[in-house]
């Protein structure tokens, strides 16, 4: 999950925003009421020079995140 402002998205944007990634989930579920739990927290909000460095390090975040639940 990602609680800021999403710097490289919307430069010039203040607002808070949520965003839940949900690993290996498929469904549609836009407009629908869901409860999440935050169980670990991973980094700091960063600003990305581009898309494809935010991208990155997404997948580096997930990575790190299937280490840290391998198991669970």
């Amino acid at each position: 999950m990602n609680i800021g402002s999403r710097p490289i998205i919307t430069e010039n944007d203040t607002n808070c925003h949520y965003e839940v990634h949900m690993l290996d989930f498929d469904k549609i579920i836009y407009s629908q009421i869901i409860k999440f739990e935050v169980c670990y927290f991973i980094r700091e909000e960063k600003k990305f020079n581009n898309i494809e460095e935010l991208v990155q390090q997404i997948r580096r975040d997930i990575n790190f995140v299937k280490q840290v639940f391998k198991g669970s």
